[in-house]
């Protein structure tokens, strides 16, 4: 934890007034879904239990089948964890996979719809993540061939941001409505990654206490309105 926690109230009471403060937001979006400066904070510990491990990097990936999916590389990239997360209000572990990747790496750009190009940190080499609708995700390296250009065909899901440019100061590039919210439940400075969904507004964020997510309600039920009535 940053020295900078010190200079705060204790952390029980920081976060029960946050809370208190979330729970009285969302009730207002509820009645006034123009309410767009909402933001909700789920801790690691109300999420599924492989959300409470510190991960490295994060992955946003839209199935052919309707789902998003979030990747959570974890254990210095000897582990993905991932998440069902088309329904933010509802968000589900998939549990996770052992990786032969001796090191940790980032998610690069994907590789069609269910596959994406990753890069080892310590060396720079690249690999082919697959992620097929039915088996567990693999990982492949890619020994002296020259990759092609990656093809975009994630469905669009995220702002992508590759992890190894946010090391130093991940947190400066959050929306500050965003990184408000967040301090209210731990020092943004303890960032490692983040990602956030475009048609939700929900964002995911990996600190060495685990995976938060920040919810705006508002962006929702815009996205659910559009979802049922298109026209």
């Amino acid at each position: 934890m940053s020295d900078k926690a010190s200079g705060r109230a204790p952390i029980s009471v920081s976060r029960a007034i946050f809370v208190l403060f979330a729970f009285g937001t969302l009730a207002a979006c509820t009645v006034d879904p123009n309410a767009s400066d909402t933001v909700f904070v789920i801790p690691p510990a109300e999420l599924p239990a492989l959300a409470r491990d510190p991960g490295e990097a994060l992955l946003l990936h839209g199935t052919v089948d309707g789902r998003v999916l979030l990747y959570v590389e974890q254990s210095q990239g000897a582990r993905l964890a991932s998440f069902d997360v088309t329904d933010p209000v509802h968000i589900k572990g998939n549990g996770s996979v052992q990786l032969d990747a001796g090191g940790p790496f980032d998610f690069v750009a994907p590789l069609g719809d269910s596959a994406e190009l990753v890069q080892f940190r310590f060396d720079q080499r690249e690999a082919v993540l697959n992620l097929p609708p039915i088996k567990v995700p693999t990982l492949m390296p890619i020994l002296g061939l020259k990759m092609p250009d990656p093809i975009t065909g994630n469905l669009g899901y995220g702002t992508r941001q590759r992890t190894d440019a946010l090391l130093d100061s991940p947190h400066e590039s959050l929306d500050p409505l965003l990184s408000y919210h967040l301090n209210f439940a731990f020092d943004v400075k303890e960032i490692r990654a983040h990602l956030t969904r475009t048609d939700t507004g929900t964002s995911f964020i990996l600190t060495e206490n685990g995976l938060y997510v920040a919810r705006r309600p508002a962006v929702e039920w815009l996205h659910q309105t559009t979802v049922i009535s298109p026209n």
